[in-house]
């Protein structure tokens, strides 16, 4: 009898026992690996969102130390340019102006394609970066360069994976000496 016991407790485990233990370690292992996949996204997503910041922040920089004029004259906005409404990345702009690194022909200073050189750097995918003037207080509602206060608004599109992403910034210009 003390034989059958000694030999019970040197046996080791059943096979439903490894085959349950082996279950619950695959599951504990998949949480885990499946938590490090989606910090990686995350991980990227949060690099990509910082370079676009990074160049709407180079952007705005360009722009703030020109007068509303300079910006006209940079993006060949002149007297006879329509305002419309625009829609950009999704969001509706009433009476104005777009002008974006997809169209250089009214890049008189290069700026926007200066930008447009900014993504390949930043590895911004179909990277895009787009102007939106809307100019208030207009002495001559049909005249946007009559324009007192100038509303820029400056958006960075690029695709991550599946979804498009973007970037947006306003400042508004005051032409102090109209």
């Amino acid at each position: 009898m003390e034989m059958k016991e000694r030999n019970r407790a040197e046996a080791g485990f059943n096979l439903v026992e490894v085959l349950i233990a082996m279950g619950l370690l695959s599951t504990v292992l998949i949480s885990i690996v499946t938590l490090f996949v989606m910090g990686r996204a995350n991980v990227y997503s949060g690099k990509q969102m910082t370079r676009a910041v990074s160049i709407g922040t180079s952007v705005s920089e360009d722009l703030n130390s020109m007068r509303p004029s300079r910006i006209y004259s940079a993006f060949n906005v002149t007297s006879s340019t329509t305002k419309t409404t625009n829609t950009v990345a999704g969001v509706s702009y009433p009476n104005s102006i777009v002008r974006s690194t997809t169209d250089l022909s009214n890049d008189v200073d290069g700026l926007l394609d200066r930008w447009l050189a900014l993504m390949p750097q930043s590895r911004l995918d179909d990277g895009v970066v787009t102007l939106v003037l809307q100019p208030r207080n207009q002495t001559n509602t049909s005249d946007p360069t009559t324009a007192r206060i100038l509303q820029v608004t400056v958006v960075v599109q690029w695709n991550e994976a599946t979804r498009k992403r973007n970037v947006v910034m306003h400042t508004t210009r005051l032409d102090r000496s109209v």
